[in-house]
C-alpha cells in the first residue's frame, strides 16, 4: 500500500476516516488499512474524558501493545505534545522507519515528518502484540 494515501488528512477531533482524521484516527487507519489490524476506539466516551487526561497504561485502547526501547516499523509513540487547550499531553504518531513518522495535527493535518523532529518530545514507544 502506497503510505502518501495516509498524507494530506485533515485534522478533526474524533476523526476516523480519510476525509477527516485526528492523531490516533490516523494511527487507527494506518493499521488497519495498512496492517489490517483493527484497533479499539475511545470514541464511546460522548464527553471524552480521556481527552482531558494523559495518556497511560490505563486505557484500554493500548491493551494489545508492549512498551519497547527499540524502535521498529510501526510501532507507536507516545508524544508530550503540549495541548494548550487542556494543559495536557497527549499525542499519539506510528514510525514508519527510515527514521520517519506519520502524525496528525491540528495546524497540519496528516504529515510525514522526521523523528528526529520530536525525539526528544517521544516520552514512550510501544509495539503492537502480534509483531
Amino acid at each position: 500500500m502506497n503510505i502518501e494515501k495516509f498524507v494530506g488528512i485533515p485534522w478533526v477531533e474524533g476523526g476516523r476516516s480519510f476525509t477527516e482524521a485526528d492523531c490516533y484516527g490516523i494511527l487507527m487507519l494506518y493499521y488497519k488499512e495498512f496492517l489490517e489490524i483493527t484497533l479499539k476506539d475511545y470514541i464511546p466516551d460522548p464527553e471524552r474524558v480521556w481527552f482531558k487526561k494523559e495518556i497511560n497504561e490505563s486505557f484500554p485502547i493500548f491493551k494489545d501493545f508492549n512498551e519497547v526501547t527499540d524502535l521498529k516499523p510501526h510501532d507507536v509513540l507516545w508524544i508530550k505534545w503540549k495541548d494548550t487547550s487542556t494543559g495536557i499531553t497527549n499525542h499519539v504518531a506510528v514510525y514508519l522507519g527510515k527514521g520517519l513518522i506519520l502524525e496528525s495535527a491540528k495546524v497540519t493535518g496528516s504529515i510525514i515528518v522526521p523523528l528526529k523532529k520530536r525525539r526528544k518530545l517521544v516520552h514512550k514507544c510501544f509495539r503492537h502484540r502480534s509483531f
